[in-house]
């Protein structure tokens, strides 16, 4: 038969020690998952870095692909060409 203070919980015996502990089946999981969220991190990186260099790449060579910063004068003196 349980105790009235095991009924309400107060015991403070051996049942409050393992609620206590966390699951080793929790720590086991985000273990083993680790490694695939840096994988999705570095992907996540990638989706941004790849298309932001692209933008400068394309900012400051022409059509053959030579330096020029003639795409910002383009861009400060023609304001038509910017708007569309």
């Amino acid at each position: 038969m349980m105790t009235m203070a095991r009924v309400f919980g107060h015991d403070h015996g051996a049942s409050r020690d393992i609620a206590c502990r966390p699951s080793p089946s929790v720590a086991f999981s985000v273990r083993h998952l680790l490694p695939i969220l840096i994988a999705f991190a570095a992907v996540l990186c990638v989706l941004i870095v790849l298309p932001m260099s692209w933008l400068v790449y394309f900012s400051v060579t022409d059509r053959d692909g030579a330096s020029t910063f003639a795409n910002f004068a383009e861009l400060i003196t023609n304001r038509r060409s910017s708007t569309r």
